[in-house]
Order: C-alpha cells, then structure tokens, then sequence
C-alpha cells in the first residue's frame, strides 16, 4: 500500500492524475516507437527494390516456375512491416482519439 501512494505522488508530481494517464501516455511512446522501426523496415525494401510493395508483390507472382528465396523472404518481411506499420498508426489514432 505504501508503494501506491509513493507511485501516485511521483506521478502527480510529474503533472500526472491518474495511473491511466501514464499508461495512456507509456503507449503512445510505445506506438510511436513501433511506428518508427516498421516505417524504417518499409522505406528499406523500398529503396533496396525501387518499388512499392504491391508492385514487388506482383512482379514476384508473375515469374513461374522459378523461386527465389531470398526474395520470397523479404516480400513475407515486407508485407509484416506494411501491416504492422498500419495496426500500430490505427492503434496510435485510437489511443489520441480517446
């Protein structure tokens, strides 16, 4: 109990009024963060390519019957960072909108 009222003095100390605003807050960093690395893994294949992802994604379905795995890899890696890049900006929105 005495580590609660010490946790909550810090935090209104720190212009906090409410444990929920801290989380709030400790999530947007967290969003923001997240936002960063998978814009970051995006703009890599990007520029490693010269395309967007939907124009590599066609371009290695229209080759038959020759697998690259290399560039099978990095359109799966691709693709998580194009979806995970979306969640956490809808995550993000959500979290401001609040």
């Amino acid at each position: 109990m005495q580590n609660t009222a010490i946790i909550n003095e810090i935090l209104f100390e720190d212009g906090y009024l409410s444990s929920d605003d801290v989380l709030r807050d400790w999530s947007v960093m967290i969003a923001l963060s997240k936002i960063d690395q998978y814009r970051a893994e995006k703009e890599s294949f990007e520029n490693k390519y010269k395309k967007s992802f939907d124009s590599y994604e066609k371009d290695i379905h229209a080759v038959k019957g020759k697998e690259d795995f290399g560039k099978e890899n990095d359109l799966e890696d691709w693709e998580f960072a194009c979806k995970a890049l979306i969640w956490w900006e809808d995550k993000l929105r959500a979290l401001r909108n609040a």
